[in-house]
């Protein structure tokens, strides 16, 4: 197995696992598992200790947020690009959008024990940024919206006021 020290883990194969499970298994009482699969996506074992406890400090610090975004110095730096630079590319009703969503579905994601929703969240976000950021991109989507959703291609075509400015 082979320490990977940028996040505290040990690396091995299905075939390691395979052959040796125990070998294995035993790393969990100090770090996590990532087993490489050759064939498929790569799996992470981790305790179910330390797993409640990462969920436990997740929703402390989504639900940490969602008091904190009541300020508005922090919710300033929150939408600024600092921390996601590409909402540099959303209208300023938009960065407001997301932050709100991203609250949301950050507390709700913790309640339902999976960040799956937020990462689509994000994924959605910064898709619909990276449209915004490039006109070929949103010609195109222009072109296979066609009349079906009318308020999209209005906001797509008025490229004013400019993605980004209040």
């Amino acid at each position: 197995m082979v320490p990977n020290v940028s996040n505290n883990s040990v690396e091995a194969t299905w075939s390691d696992f395979l052959r040796d499970p125990n070998s294995v298994t035993d790393q969990l009482d100090r770090v996590d598992v990532v087993l490489h699969r050759s064939d498929a996506e790569d799996l992470h074992l981790s305790s179910e200790a330390r797993h409640q406890a990462e969920t436990e400090m997740f929703g402390l610090l989504a639900r940490l947020l969602v008091v904190l975004v009541k300020d508005d110095v922090f919710r300033a730096a929150l939408s600024g690009v600092g921390v996601l630079p590409w909402q540099q590319f959303l209208y300023a009703d938009d960065r407001e959008r997301f932050i709100a969503q991203f609250l949301e579905t950050a507390v709700a994601s913790v309640d339902l024990g999976t960040f799956a929703p937020l990462a689509q969240l994000i994924r959605e976000w910064r898709t619909t940024a990276l449209i915004y950021a490039d006109p070929r991109r949103a010609e195109a989507l222009m072109r296979v919206l066609g009349g079906k959703d009318a308020p999209a291609r209005r906001r797509l075509a008025a490229r004013s006021p400019k993605p980004g400015a209040s």
